[in-house]
């Protein structure tokens, strides 16, 4: 964490200081929620209240005051903080197995360097390889059995830092707004149905609980390591190319969003259908044993 703020510091890119600022700033409530615990009210709270400052910001640095459009400030304010806040969140609910959260960061900083190359964005090339890198080090203890674990501080930073940036990129670059979303899909839709069906159910979403499809996987195939690979094989297969193509042909990003979007939800959905249909059946396999 402090390695990948460092290096966007010294590589004195655009809008380094507020993203190593509010990066930090989401991970300091991290540190606390795992040394302490916080509630999930107040983790919420203070995320909010950073993701406010880091839109006013955002905001001050491309328009002078006097040319901000009021209008457009009540569409932007209240959808910046659900994308970050969300994503964050996201990112934190997913780093539940062994190499999973840190593998798909491996995959971020790629997918950001190689749009970077297609823009002729150097800075950005290198910041990307740099946060690949920098995460690459810290996977190959994380990877099953892990000796490391990333906990809430570096979960929810690579959670920010991935919103932030999905939000500057489209800004001051050419990469399209699509891009860096489409690299996250397996994440968003994992842990956004997750939490649709269990706010269906009447659950509290705050608590901890086993019902993300990875944790699903994990109890079927028994293999940290072998859930963490697939998740890596479908987002460098399918999503990535995607990606890419939607820097390559803004015309289509829209379309490309929404095909990556659809697709993994109804992967979502049949994965989830499948492995609770192997559920029923062992536990019928087990009731006629005992029989």
């Amino acid at each position: 964490m402090l390695l990948i703020m460092l290096g966007l510091l010294l590589l004195e890119l655009p809008f380094a200081a507020v993203l190593a600022i509010s990066g930090g700033l989401v991970a300091l409530l991290g540190l606390a929620d795992d040394i302490r615990g916080l509630s999930a009210r107040v983790r919420f709270l203070g995320q909010v209240i950073i993701a406010l400052a880091f839109i006013v910001w955002l905001l001050l640095a491309l328009e002078p005051l006097h040319r901000i459009d009021i209008l457009f400030c009540l569409l932007v304010f209240p959808l910046g903080v659900i994308w970050l806040t969300g994503v964050t969140s996201a990112y934190n609910f997913m780093d539940g197995i062994d190499g999973l959260a840190a593998s798909q960061a491996v995959i971020m900083g790629v997918g950001i360097a190689a749009l970077a190359h297609l823009t002729d964005e150097s800075s950005w090339i290198l910041a990307g390889a740099w946060i690949a890198v920098s995460v690459l080090g810290f996977l190959v203890f994380n990877w099953a059995r892990a000796s490391v674990f990333m906990g809430d501080v570096g979960s929810t930073f690579l959670g920010w830092l991935f919103a932030a940036l999905s939000i500057v990129l489209p800004v001051i670059t050419e990469i399209s707004w699509a891009s860096l979303p489409l690299l996250l899909m397996l994440f968003l839709v994992d842990a956004g149905h997750t939490v649709v069906l269990r706010l269906v159910r009447g659950e509290n979403v705050t608590t901890a609980h086993r019902q993300h499809i990875y944790q699903h996987m994990v109890d079927r195939l028994g293999s940290h390591a072998g859930v963490s690979v697939l998740y890596v094989l479908v987002t460098l297969i399918g999503l990535l190319p995607l990606s890419l193509l939607a820097t390559q042909r803004p015309d289509l990003e829209l379309e490309l969003a929404l095909a990556g979007l659809g697709s993994v939800f109804l992967l979502a959905v049949l994965v989830r259908y499948r492995l609770k249909a192997l559920g029923y059946r062992a536990q019928r396999a087990r009731m006629l044993a005992r029989k």
